[in-house]
């Protein structure tokens, strides 16, 4: 068993239009909520909005509980839930769900689908209280065990070890798979008891130990530098042949900076300002055009991977897999990579808070896009 205290220093917080969202513990640890690569996440948000939505998860499942306010959520044309202070209710991720109401503070378990959750609201007591885990792992599962003080204080016993909780703080336990949990709170507060139940043969997949350079990543950069590069992607919807390939979020993550920053692209135009400076000084154009081809070509085939592979993490095969090597954490990785289309998610984003706003013409061209896209 291992246990990590967060505390508001180790918390990551960040802002959305409505309020905030604060990260209290994720899992890999390395994982990262805008990746979709974690398997559970706990967090807080505070909001200001008397109406907002949900942010659509279709790989995960969620908990939220009210801290402060009450509130309405809209699951879709499925059902609605009436939520006060300390109630909770579970739903899909998938579904499009909207919030009504004074939601002035809550507590989220975001959990990948094949995960089992559960919250509940304690309170310590002086001479102690054993937690009782209602979800037992099976064989080949493991257990996370998360207590979020909200008032007061608590001393929580794991393994024999004690550690105070005050409020705003949180506590993760991850006992190993076969090990039976085990905890104890005594005190004087109140908290949130959290179970997360997984399988870390399908959700946790191994860090790749860094390596020099070799000429198979030269090889794997040039055929990345080929398919995945933002002109191909014009071309070609998804890339070429190592679109086949599941790109684990290291890689994914240095590849989409490359192409954000065009890197590749402003490396080849000061090579052709290079090239074509003699013609400004006098040279006959005929020469600097012939340059600027015979570069281009090498651009193509040396430079350009050349600098993918010193960019990218290395072995950089180490951090593609074929389909059928794929634990469901990484299938679901693959799916969303493969699905992605960049330039209708920066308009959908930019559109999907205030269509009423810029949509109010519903026979434009522009609207009829954008909601059949949204509907698919």
């Amino acid at each position: 068993m291992k246990t990590k205290v967060y505390r508001e220093s180790d918390f990551t917080e960040s802002r959305w239009s409505g309020g905030t969202t604060v990260e209290m513990a994720i899992r890999p640890e390395n994982s990262k909520y805008l990746d979709r690569d974690f398997i559970w996440r706990l967090s807080s948000a505070e909001s200001e909005l008397e109406e907002s939505s949900f942010t659509k998860l279709p790989d995960y499942d969620r908990i939220l509980m009210v801290l402060e306010g009450s509130v309405v959520l809209a699951h879709g044309e499925e059902r609605t839930v009436k939520l006060g202070p300390l109630e909770q209710d579970s739903f899909d991720g998938g579904i499009k769900t909207r919030c009504f109401g004074s939601l002035k503070k809550d507590y989220n378990l975001i959990m990948r689908k094949g995960c089992r959750g559960a919250m509940d609201v304690m309170d310590s007591g002086e001479e102690g209280r054993k937690l009782d885990f209602s979800l037992s792992p099976a064989e080949g599962e493991c257990i996370s065990a998360g207590i979020y003080c909200t008032e007061g204080y608590v001393v929580v016993t794991c393994d024999g070890s004690q550690v105070m909780l005050r409020e705003g703080e949180q506590l993760v336990a991850d006992f190993e798979e076969g090990e039976k949990p085990s905890a104890s709170v005594m005190g004087e507060g109140r908290f949130i008891f959290t179970q997360i139940v997984y399988s870390p043969a399908e959700f946790i997949t191994e860090e790749i130990p860094p390596a020099k350079a070799t000429g198979e990543d030269f090889k794997a950069a040039f055929g990345l530098a080929m398919d995945n590069n933002r002109w191909s992607r014009i071309m070609r919807r998804h890339g070429g042949r190592h679109a086949a390939y599941y790109k684990d979020p290291a890689l994914e993550s240095k590849l989409k900076k490359l192409e954000k920053f065009y890197i590749t692209t402003l490396v080849w135009i000061l090579e052709m300002a290079v090239c074509f400076l003699p013609a400004f000084l006098g040279v006959s154009l005929k020469i600097p055009c012939i340059v600027a081809g015979i570069v281009s070509l090498l651009h193509i085939f040396i430079i350009g991977p050349l600098i993918y592979m010193l960019v990218l993490p290395k072995p950089i095969r180490a951090h593609m897999k074929r389909p059928e090597e794929l634990n469901a954490m990484e299938r679901n990785v693959y799916l969303r990579q493969n699905s992605e289309d960049e330039r209708l998610d920066r308009l959908m984003k930019k559109y999907s808070s205030t269509e009423d706003e810029y949509f109010s013409d519903t026979d434009s061209p522009l609207y009829r896009f954008v909601k059949n896209n949204k509907d698919k």
